[in-house]
């Protein structure tokens, strides 16, 4: 395999193991920390709309409080809100029959993801697309736990981060790959002139061409080289001369034979 072709495929099986394992690494990383910040969000929100909504509990106002499950329903974000009285009783919902049905069946401990003393997440999964995240926080008054709240959140812009995080790795991925095949290449052939100059050399000693000598000039290596290959030819090309100097009349410089005198 040339030299040419050897190095790049060589340099850019590392870069990709090295990349692909960096992008792995990065990628988990990325999506812990987004995922971290979904969940700092939704306990934020949760533990507000639990005091907003405490009163009502209280009082027992179930007109505001399903007022507050509607308005907050209107954000695409919050795909379902839940209020339960200090007995479990649901006091307020989103509407929608089939996705109370879904959260009734998924609301379990299986379906936990994370808890904080008294505040869990939920994953529940959807028919397609992914997961929602049920946030489920007590709803306290005066230090008296009077009820409890749950909301969930789309992952939809969690999803999306994660697809650009892995869309820009794969780029940069390919970028990089793509400049350390080029400029391997661009390397192995600029290593690649001087040994052709070398091989041609040699071919032209093997030929009896004591006269040739390489002209390239490098500030690299190479020159030793190129100087060491001078110096041998002018050594060959002396003792030639001087054999041809030695030889007797009726030789043949060339052939080293000797003529016939009779002809």
């Amino acid at each position: 395999i040339p030299l040419r072709i050897r190095w790049p495929l060589l340099m850019a099986l590392v870069v990709a193991v090295a990349m692909v394992l960096g992008m792995i690494w990065v990628y988990h990383k990325q999506n812990n920390v987004i995922t971290e910040l979904a969940y700092d969000y939704g306990f934020s929100l949760s533990e507000w709309v639990a005091v907003q909504t405490a009163e009502d509990l209280l009082l027992q106002d179930k007109l505001a409080l399903q007022s507050w499950v509607d308005s907050m329903s209107h954000n695409r974000e919050i795909v379902y809100m839940a209020i339960r009285g200090d007995k479990g009783q649901i006091e307020a919902q989103t509407r929608g029959d089939q996705l109370v049905a879904r959260m009734a069946a998924q609301l379990k401990e299986d379906h936990v993801v994370l808890s904080r003393g008294d505040l869990r997440v939920y994953a529940v999964q959807q028919d397609a697309g992914a997961p929602f995240y049920v946030f489920e926080t007590p709803i306290t008054y005066q230090n008296h736990t009077i009820g409890q709240l749950r909301i969930g959140l789309t992952t939809d812009a969690l999803a999306t981060a994660n697809r650009t995080t892995l869309l820009t790795l794969l780029t940069w991925f390919a970028i990089v790959l793509l400049v350390v095949v080029a400029g391997t290449y661009w390397l192995t052939r600029r290593l690649q002139m001087p040994l052709d100059a070398v091989s041609n050399a040699l071919d032209q000693i093997k030929m009896g061409r004591l006269e040739h000598r390489i002209r390239m000039h490098r500030r690299d290596d190479f020159e030793r080289l190129f100087a060491a290959y001078n110096a041998m030819a002018d050594v060959l090309e002396a003792r030639q001369l001087q054999r041809e100097q030695d030889l007797p009349l009726g030789v043949d410089k060339h052939l080293a034979t000797v003529k016939d005198p009779v002809e």
